[in-house]
């Protein structure tokens, strides 16, 4: 009998520490519904399988609000407090409620962004199977591309100052990685204007105002943290793509 090949998406083995802490987490008792977002997300889907893309030291998770909250669940199996460490390695948990679209109008760009977009990377995330080439695979749910760019607009536009002043270039190295990676035919921004919230004008604003108006700036901040040169023509020829894209709306 024939049976379906499990796809394995091999990380480097830097990532090996991050695997291992979302292994720990993903073994909690009673696991409210939860999915991988941040920097480890964005590597996964723009660098597997492929062996590097950039440096991250922490996992992002969003979840329900279930009671008990899984920050509850992690503090308590792993005798922490916030910030949650697991497995020698920060945890940074985002509980999220259901949102429908009476519950964000009226609310301001940068909350709205915030709120819809990770419950939207809750909701559409997908099983995807990761391992390194040391390490045994397993199964997580994973943002997608299109959430997982909404999730870093809201980072790139409207972090708080700290984040700004030492993850700026990252956060805006990922929405450019993501967007050269999924939108060659207009797929990405086809998929964000489904997004909840009428986010697809909030996210061109934020691009527009933190990248495209300066690209040269934004490719040197970039280069701070990729590990191959971030060309200053590439970025604006891409990201103005994309914008058109949002611009113009689904076909």
């Amino acid at each position: 009998m024939g049976g379906s090949t499990m796809t394995i998406l091999v990380l480097s083995l830097d990532t090996a520490p991050l695997l291992a802490a979302v292994r720990a987490v993903l073994d909690t008792d009673d696991l409210p519904a939860a999915a991988l977002i941040g920097g480890l997300a964005v590597t996964v889907r723009v660098a597997a399988p492929a062996t590097t893309y950039r440096a991250t030291a922490d996992i992002d998770i969003v979840t329900t609000d279930a009671d008990p909250t899984l920050v509850e669940l992690l503090t308590n199996r792993y005798h922490t407090t916030e910030p949650i460490q697991v497995a020698g390695i920060k945890v940074d948990v985002i509980p999220t409620p259901p949102v429908t679209t009476d519950d964000l109008d009226g609310i301001d760009d940068g909350p709205r962004l915030f709120v819809a977009s990770h419950r939207w990377a809750l909701d559409t995330a997908e099983p995807l199977t990761l391992a390194t080439p040391d390490t045994d695979a397993f199964t997580v749910d994973v943002a997608t591309p299109a959430a997982l760019l909404a999730t870093k607009c809201h980072a790139v536009g409207y972090a708080r100052t700290q984040r700004r002043a030492t993850k700026h270039g990252a956060d805006m190295l990922d929405v450019y990685r993501l967007v050269e990676t999924y939108n060659p035919d207009g797929e990405l921004a086809t998929q964000v204007h489904d997004a909840p919230g009428h986010l697809a004008p909030v996210i061109a604003h934020v691009i527009r105002t933190e990248i495209l108006a300066n690209p040269a700036k934004a490719a040197m901040a970039m280069a701070s943290t990729s590990p191959v040169p971030v060309d200053t023509e590439d970025l604006a020829a891409t990201l103005e793509s994309f914008i058109e894209d949002l611009d113009t709306g689904p076909a």
